[in-house]
């Protein structure tokens, strides 16, 4: 399973010259400069990042650039030399649209985050249960957020019918919680959705308002 995923992911290891003895060094663990310069000129020793790795680099030297010539330009380093100490431990969703900084315009050092697949804490979950402990325990955090938002797709992947030969999947056995307050719930709302999607053939709409029902109930039910 693991591998089928590397594989879709096209995951590749590229290698990297630096200017001293030719040491290669693995340019997805330690980037320098002077494998990144495009105006360099490539030799038999060099290969450069993949476009989109090097949007991630140049944005990463933007990032810093901004953060210089902010009002607080030492953050970075202040954070670095005295480590954090965050208010707020931000439990969301594993999702690519929107970052947590992004959306509540706050600076690093301000959010401590956490994210998964449909934004669910599992009591059974080793990640989740070290997160929160780290995050209670050490940084003594005073708020404890769990975020969700609209068009989830774990949440309405869980609304699906569930072929029992995907009972292997991790992604299937993660959202299981959700699909069971989904399949089992009474509540009228819940219900009544069941009988429709039973009548469709599409999947639910990422903006059914009834998948935000159905995500809040998992925040505080767990079936036994």
């Amino acid at each position: 399973m693991l591998l089928r995923a590397l594989r879709r992911a096209h995951v590749h290891s590229r290698l990297c010259s630096t200017a001293r003895g030719g040491t290669w060094q693995l340019l997805n663990r330690i980037p320098t400069p002077a494998c990144l310069d495009p105006a360099a000129p490539q030799t038999s020793t060099t290969t450069f990042f993949p476009p989109e790795i090097e949007a991630l680099y140049r944005g990463n030297q933007r990032f810093r650039d901004a953060v210089a010539v902010s009002s607080t330009p030492n953050v970075l380093k202040d954070l670095a030399a005295q480590g954090q100490r965050p208010p707020f431990l931000l439990l969301d969703c594993s999702d690519s649209r929107v970052g947590e900084q992004v959306i509540f315009s706050v600076e690093p050092g301000v959010l401590f985050t956490a994210g998964n697949v449909a934004n669910q804490f599992h009591e059974h979950d080793l990640n989740s249960k070290a997160v929160l402990a780290y995050a209670v325990d050490t940084l003594r955090i005073k708020h404890v957020i769990v975020m969700g938002h609209y068009g989830c797709g774990g949440v309405a992947a869980a609304t699906l019918p569930h072929d029992a030969r995907d009972q292997d999947d991790p992604v299937q056995a993660w959202i299981a919680p959700i699909r069971h307050i989904y399949e089992t719930s009474d509540r009228p709302e819940i219900a009544s959705h069941r009988v429709a999607r039973r009548a469709e053939s599409s999947p639910p709409h990422l903006h059914d308002g009834l998948l935000r029902t159905v995500h809040r109930l998992t925040k505080y039910t767990h079936p036994s």
